[in-house]
């Protein structure tokens, strides 16, 4: 900087005005040292040099005013303003505008005008912990010397120096709303900017939901089956399940612990399991597996039901060497029955059980005259071959006994099957009863 610079005033008259207005605000002993911007002791000259050192001397004797002169103000005036704590400084009058020493002479007054305010701040990236922040840089009359993040209930944030900045150690899963401001050198700070929100993003979860317990398969169908299990439990919490068939994903259970899967193909064994899963994808490991078999094109029907009250009915009367059985009898208690002398039998007409799973033979029976050897015999035989003896039941003089019998298993199953009931007895009197007979073709 110059060390020092000159104004030169139009006539010796103006500074004699301005004299008479210094000595205003001097007294007696001072007077010597009267000067506009003089070092004290110099002599004023008719052409006058106002000389402006680059720092203002506490030797001047000038005013000190706290308000700019108005009216009638003489060319060359100077005072000491003190109308503003903030900028107190030296102003002279010359051709009509009052201009500062700091402005004249290079002296640097104070700054107190702060920076526009930061515009467009947004808030990006986040993690579970930062946010990153960027917005359109202030002006200033000097120049900006930085900037201040707050949170939005006036809290310092973190500052920069340039127009980005990570905001670090924020929780997880949290909502945070920020402003900015600018400020300069001398301390001074905008006005903030808008605020920006944006949410931290939750803690990476990496561990996996307990596997789900005890599936069961159940209500099965020619097509479809339903599945159920134990809930899973995780540390965050089960966002849903995996259905697996045979290997392969085929449902995603986002509510409750049970599905219907279907479209499956009837009489066709299947294998489920199922897993869990949470928000962040991470998987259990497998629950129990099930593997249940789909029904055939099943029609569960009673293929038989009499009391041989009036005819036999679905049944057939069989006889052997001359002997034959009554289509209607009475037993002892006075019922009635279907009576059969020795040797006789009754059967059902060939049935297709090939769909079904299995067949329930059910009826009562009462001998008369039969002997200890003689006895009742139940017998299937398929497409006209020959009989197999299913079950043997023995004579039962005088009493009804009841028969239950289920005929189950594939071999049996088949599309021209047949049943009888045999009385084995030999001798022209002696007699079966049969009563209330059932024979029905189950799915299950």
């Amino acid at each position: 900087m110059t060390p020092m610079k000159y104004l030169r005033f139009l006539s010796k008259e103006k500074f004699i005005v301005i004299i008479g207005v210094f000595i205003l605000f001097c007294t007696d002993q001072s007077r010597a040292q009267i000067g506009i911007g003089l070092p004290a002791g110099e002599e004023p000259q008719s052409a006058l040099d106002v000389r402006f050192d680059s720092a203002v001397s506490p030797g001047f004797l000038m005013p000190r005013l706290n308000s700019f002169p108005t009216g009638d103000v003489a060319d060359g005036m100077m005072f000491y303003y003190t109308g503003n704590s903030e900028d107190n400084t030296y102003y002279v009058y010359h051709n009509g505008t009052w201009t500062s020493l700091a402005e004249t002479a290079g002296i640097v007054p104070p700054d107190t005008q702060a920076p526009t305010a930061p515009s467009s701040l947004t808030a990006s990236n986040p993690s579970s912990s930062t946010i990153d922040l960027s917005w359109t840089a202030s002006t200033d009359n000097v120049g900006v010397s930085g900037y201040k993040i707050y949170f939005n209930d006036g809290t310092l944030a973190t500052t920069s120096s340039g127009t980005s900045v990570t905001v670090t150690g924020l929780v997880s899963n949290t909502a945070y709303t920020f402003y900015a401001t600018a400020y300069d050198a001398a301390g001074n700070e905008s006005s903030s900017s808008n605020n920006a929100t944006e949410s931290t993003t939750s803690i990476p979860d990496s561990e996996a939901p307990s596997a789900p317990s005890s599936l069961v398969a159940s209500n099965i169908t020619t097509s479809s089956v339903d599945l159920s299990w134990g809930a899973s439990t995780d540390n965050v919490g089960v966002a849903g399940y995996y259905v697996y068939q045979d290997g392969v994903q085929v449902s995603n259970v986002t509510s409750g612990t049970s599905t219907t899967i279907s479209s499956l193909s009837e009489s066709t064994q299947y294998s489920f399991y199922v897993t869990a899963y949470d928000a962040a994808g991470n998987e259990s490991s497998q629950s129990n597996t099930v593997t249940p078999t789909t029904l055939g094109s099943c029609v569960a029907s009673t293929i038989c039901s009499t009391s041989f009250e009036q005819e036999l009915d679905c049944w057939i009367l069989w006889t052997a060497s001359g002997t034959y059985g009554y289509k209607r009898g009475t037993a002892y208690d006075g019922t009635y029955s279907l009576e059969m002398k020795n040797l006789s039998a009754i059967s059902i007409t060939p049935v297709d059980l090939s769909s079904n799973s299995s067949l329930d033979i059910e009826f009562w029976y009462l001998t008369n005259g039969y002997e200890s050897s003689d006895n009742l015999i139940l017998q299937y035989r398929d497409n006209g071959g020959d009989w197999e003896n299913l079950q043997s039941y023995s004579r039962s003089e005088g009493s009804w006994q009841q028969v239950t019998y289920n005929l189950s298993g594939a071999s049996y199953m088949t599309s021209a099957a047949e049943i009888r009931i045999l009385g084995n007895a030999n001798q022209g009197n002696d007699r079966l009863y049969i009563d209330l007979s059932t024979v029905t073709s189950n799915c299950n």
